[in-house]
Order: C-alpha cells, then sequence, then structure tokens
C-alpha cells in the first residue's frame, strides 16, 4: 500500500510539474498565472501536512485550495476563447463533488471517495497542459508572417 501511495505521490507531482513547465514555456499569462497557483496550492496542501504530522491539516489545505481553484477555473473557463478551462473546470467540478460525498461517509467509502477527488486533478492538468500546447500551435500557425 505504502508503495503504491508514494508512485502515485510522484505522479502527481510530475504532472504538476510537466504542467507548470509547459504553461510556463507555451502558455498565455491565464496559462502562466494559473499553472502558478496549481503548484502553489499543491506545495501548501503538502506542506501543510508534512510540517504539522496531521493528515486533517493537509486535507483541510488541500479543500480550501481545490474551491479557490474551482472559482479561478470557473471564471477562465467563461471568459477564455481556448477550450482546456471548460474540461479543467469540468474535472474540477468532480473533485468537489467527490469531496462533499466523501464528508458524508466513514471508513472505506470515505478513503474512496477522498481518493476519488484527489484523481481528478491529473486529467485537469494534462487537458490543461495538452489544450495549452495545441492553442500555442494553432496561434503561430495564424500569425502573419512578417
Amino acid at each position: 500500500m505504502v508503495t503504491i501511495s508514494l508512485a502515485v505521490f510522484a505522479l502527481f507531482w510530475l504532472i504538476v510539474a510537466s504542467n507548470s513547465v509547459v504553461a510556463l514555456a507555451f502558455g498565455r499569462r491565464a496559462e502562466r498565472a494559473f499553472a502558478l497557483l496549481l503548484l502553489g496550492s499543491s506545495m501548501i496542501s503538502t506542506l501543510a501536512q508534512q510540517l504539522t504530522g496531521k493528515v486533517e491539516m493537509g486535507t483541510a489545505a488541500a479543500f480550501a485550495s481545490d474551491w479557490a481553484i474551482l472559482a479561478v477555473v470557473w471564471v477562465l473557463a467563461l471568459r477564455s476563447d481556448r477550450f482546456w478551462p471548460v474540461w479543467f473546470a469540468g474535472f474540477q467540478t468532480l473533485a468537489i463533488a467527490n469531496q462533499l460525498l466523501a464528508m458524508s461517509e466513514i471508513g472505506l467509502r470515505y478513503r474512496f471517495l477522498a481518493n476519488m477527488s484527489a484523481l481528478w486533478a491529473l486529467p485537469a492538468m494534462v487537458i490543461m497542459a495538452w489544450g495549452t500546447v495545441l492553442d500555442h500551435r494553432r496561434e503561430r500557425r495564424s500569425a502573419p508572417a512578417t
């Protein structure tokens, strides 16, 4: 179980790092700022748990940051001319729904739902990175030659 948790933890941070690099290299200001928000909130959640030694502190920090991410990504989805924020908002909404459901459960059901809420972050960040690259390619093709 510890090996699986460590592998998921490593995969999560690999995706966070990759998403940040892609956003900084190919994204507009919105992608860069949002990637920094994701990186910062992930670091805060992890540090809250590691520094206090309490899983509850990390969970509370993650819950608060997930709501902040949800608000920001919905604003992006409604104002942006890009598609990835809509997909990200959908995945983030599912994560919040899973978190709310997890609060009403105990034992194995709680662990399953809590893990499902964290799982939605992975495809959301992959979609963001892929969408950022595709948008960058499209902008380069449509830019007038100088």
